[in-house]
């Protein structure tokens, strides 16, 4: 039988590469178990009790994950009874809200004008940056479950003034004192 040197080199280079797949695989080290030390992440399931559950809401401010105290992620539920609202106030760091239920009423500036407030029915998402004067609530006579996450540590300031531009005390901390951001702070967008 006549092999051609064509023949013979890619029976040889086949060969090769059969035999470095079959070393290359039994090679391989085993894939590496989780450490102890590394906590599985946390389900965020109606059936896992790491979540608060629904019902929970009921009482009013309930975490959901994390802390606003604390550094990192957080997601609350928030249940504002009817006809409940927030005076204007600024956070500290940056917010998304999401409306779960109902309808949730929001306005600008550091006067408390409630007809003015704007409505956003469930499933609306407001973006609260840091340092924007904001309030919000209910106004409508019925329950509304929002859902507040962002990244801590965060501080809520009261800033409201009356009509003549006087702080407005309604108690609590920094009520009525803090009438504009920190020095070296974002500026908030202009209100409308």
């Amino acid at each position: 039988m006549n092999v051609s040197r064509f023949s013979f080199t890619a029976f040889a280079f086949a060969a090769f590469v059969v035999a470095g797949l079959t070393v290359g695989q039994s090679q391989q080290a085993p894939p590496a178990a989780p450490t102890a030390a590394t906590p599985p992440p946390p389900l965020l399931h109606a059936q896992n009790l790491i979540m608060m559950p629904d019902g929970a809401t009921s009482s009013g401010n309930n975490r959901v994950f994390g802390a606003a105290t604390q550094t990192g992620f957080y997601m609350t539920r928030n249940r504002f009874a009817n006809n409940s609202t927030s005076r204007p106030h600024y956070h500290t760091m940056d917010r998304w809200v999401t409306v779960i239920k109902g309808t949730w009423y929001g306005g600008t500036g550091k006067v408390f004008r409630p007809k003015e407030m704007v409505p956003m029915p469930a499933g609306s998402v407001m973006y609260h940056p840091a340092y924007f004067i904001h309030y919000d609530g209910n106004q409508d006579g019925g329950e509304t479950i929002v859902q507040i996450q962002g990244y801590g540590p965060v501080t809520t300031v009261q800033v409201e003034e009356d009509e003549s531009g006087k702080p407005v005390n309604r108690g609590g901390e920094g009520a009525g004192y803090a009438t504009s951001p920190p020095a070296g702070a974002k500026p908030a967008p202009p209100a409308k």
